[in-house]
């Protein structure tokens, strides 16, 4: 589901799993110069909710700098490894 944006021209760029991983993705996007914004349930915040629709963060960028963010964040995620025997 795509959040309205929280201002003109500001586009989403992820939705993270956790409070954890937004914090991380949106110093990665400032640490590279780019602006960004989050968006989230303040209700969800203020009662603890961290699943779930309610619990959801999305992060926000200027639109020129969209594509720029994305490939950043493409590179920022987390690898999954396949646990040994």
């Amino acid at each position: 589901m795509t959040r309205k944006a929280p201002l003109e021209g500001w586009v989403e760029v992820a939705v993270p799993a956790s409070r954890l991983e937004a914090d991380v993705l949106k110093a990665a996007l400032e640490t590279a110069g780019i602006p960004v914004v989050e968006r989230a349930e303040a209700w969800a915040q203020i009662v603890g909710i961290t699943v779930g629709g309610l619990g959801e963060i999305a992060l926000f960028v200027p639109g020129d700098r969209a594509a720029e963010a994305r490939d950043l964040l493409a590179d920022s995620r987390p690898v999954d490894f396949p646990e040994g025997d």
